[in-house]
């Protein structure tokens, strides 16, 4: 089923975007990889086998430049025939660590820029394409957006907001189906930054959890859940269609294997 299939991954130029580009690719699907670093695609896009270099399109650029969304379907369409069949949502920010007294109401826009309206952006301009191939929608989520953590206001609400995007795509857009995943506490770049620059602002006991995950060899790798993004992306049941899950919920476990 995943044969021929053309997913866009945004963030696909490092941490569970690259890795979730290279697991959709190992299915046979076409992938269209988004991220600002065009030297990190490019990268990626000459350590993949040979075998499968023409299956990838690197397309550097901003998520939140609108002309630069536009150019990214230009090229999809013109590469693929006009075929998209998916998008994983994995581009993303964190934001500064600052808590609400502090923080400014420009970065507050700038999270919900890259987190939430560069998804709305990016799904409005493909929609006819989805209709058309039936296609789905994944939006990496967070804990966060269920949980508050001191310092992470604009990202926690970001991350919400996002999740009730996901339910009125799926409201609205009988033909495609939409849902958030929730990917764990990963080793990823996010996860140096929480280390490096979060020990002022959060709760010790909030920054002890995520310096002890690494610690202790407890986050989680990417590549694990990037396979199971790939099987959604490319073959997620409607019956999944608005809900906000764990990568782990029994919902998925169809998708893990």
């Amino acid at each position: 089923m995943s044969a021929q299939k053309v997913i866009i991954v945004t963030g696909a130029s490092m941490g569970l975007g690259k890795a979730t580009a290279k697991a959709l690719l190992e299915r046979g699907a076409r992938v269209v990889g988004f991220a600002r670093s065009a030297e990190a695609l490019w990268d990626l896009a000459h350590s993949l086998p040979q075998e499968v270099q023409t299956h990838f399109l690197p397309v550097p650029g901003d998520i939140t430049r609108g002309e630069d969304v536009a150019r990214l379907l230009e090229q999809t369409r013109s590469r693929f025939g006009g075929q998209l069949d998916g998008i994983v949502h994995n581009a993303g920010t964190l934001g500064g660590i600052e808590r609400v007294a502090d923080v400014s109401v420009q970065a507050w826009k700038h999270v919900f820029d890259v987190n939430v309206f560069s998804i709305l952006d990016l799904t409005q301009r493909a929609l006819p394409l989805l209709r058309t191939s039936g296609g789905r929608v994944l939006v990496v989520s967070s804990g966060a957006a269920t949980h508050a953590y001191t310092g992470w206001s604009s990202y926690s609400a970001s991350k919400a907001a996002a999740n009730m995007l996901v339910q009125s795509i799926a409201a609205e857009e009988p033909r495609i189906t939409a849902l958030a995943i929730r990917p764990g506490v990963l080793d990823t770049g996010m996860q140096d930054y929480i280390r490096r620059e979060g020990k002022e602002v959060m709760k010790p006991s909030e920054y002890a959890k995520f310096t002890g995950l690494k610690a202790d060899g407890k986050l989680g790798s990417p590549d694990l859940v990037a396979k199971v993004l790939s099987r959604l992306v490319l073959t997620a049941d409607q019956e999944l269609n608005g809900g906000f899950y764990n990568w782990t919920d029994e919902a998925l476990e169809p998708y893990v294997m």
